[in-house]
């Protein structure tokens, strides 16, 4: 590329980037590149980025991943209590590959799963505070669920 022709592209870039709500660079480069490869999808919209989402919860065959059930309260009245299943959600996080893939493969390789030899879940729950801890305002909560099997730290 002629040195001359460098700098505009690069203004463009910079023109183009902060044009677009806050990213890393990274993840600026990765979108370009990944558009460049795979090229724009069909569907780009909010909701259809929320309703792709949405599709992952989906029933997978131990049930959809996130559950509302009604529940009593003490006054009388009845709410919608919101749940995740935790069977799907880990079917969920095991079909999409990456590192829980990992760990459960390398916990089959060394220790198979049979019916006699079965396998024990640990579960852990926690509740988690995004941002000011010391904050006025807590409406960031939420909790996160922990899984691993206790095949592969103890033996």
């Amino acid at each position: 590329m002629p040195v001359e022709a460098k700098p505009s592209k690069l203004a463009k870039l910079d023109g183009f980037k902060r044009s677009l709500p806050f990213m890393t660079a990274t993840a600026l480069s990765e979108v370009v590149n990944k558009i460049k490869s795979e090229g724009l999808p069909a569907a780009s919209s909010r909701k259809d980025i929320r309703d792709a989402a949405q599709l992952k919860l989906m029933d997978k065959g131990y049930g959809n991943i996130i559950k509302k059930m009604k529940v009593a309260c003490k006054d009388g009245s009845e709410r919608d209590l919101v749940l995740a299943n935790p069977l799907a959600l880990l079917q969920a996080a095991f079909s999409q590959g990456g590192s829980y893939y990992q760990l459960v493969q390398s916990v089959l390789e060394a220790k198979p799963c049979s019916f006699s030899q079965s396998w024990h879940a640990m579960f852990y729950m926690d509740e988690v505070q995004n941002g000011n801890q010391l904050g006025v305002h807590q409406g960031r909560k939420c909790w996160l669920m922990y899984f691993v099997f206790k095949e592969k730290f103890l033996g």
